[in-house]
């Protein structure tokens, strides 16, 4: 029997290894490429997420390419720090959609199942 707190280490193995790769390559300093490619990513994910299993499902809770997409969307926000406008109506313009997906039977049977 494994540690339950051990199901980090395959996702953090991946962070840590993605986040190298992109300073030795120097691709995480330049930001329009950065963005760029979070952003790629950020469409195929919402797409695939309809589509298929990508994203928070029963069987995928907390799979390992979820929680590298989640790292380096924050290492994003942190790169982006000097930017990134914060106000109370961008917040809950961003809640919206979000709320409404929420609703969507897939996503209700899985916060029904916790």
């Amino acid at each position: 029997m494994v540690n339950a707190k051990l199901w980090t280490l395959p996702a953090e193995y991946y962070c840590y290894l993605v986040t190298a790769l992109l300073i030795v390559t120097g691709l995480l300093f330049k930001r329009p490429f950065y963005l760029g490619a979070i952003t790629a990513w950020t469409i195929t994910a919402v797409a695939t997420s309809f589509l298929g299993d990508f994203g928070v499902t029963p069987r995928s809770i907390y799979s390992t390419p979820v929680v590298v997409y989640y790292f380096l969307v924050g290492a994003l926000f942190f790169h982006l720090q000097d930017r990134i406008v914060r106000r109370w109506s961008y917040f809950f313009g961003a809640s919206a959609p979000l709320f409404l997906r929420s609703r969507s039977p897939r996503v209700s049977s899985l916060l029904l199942s916790l």
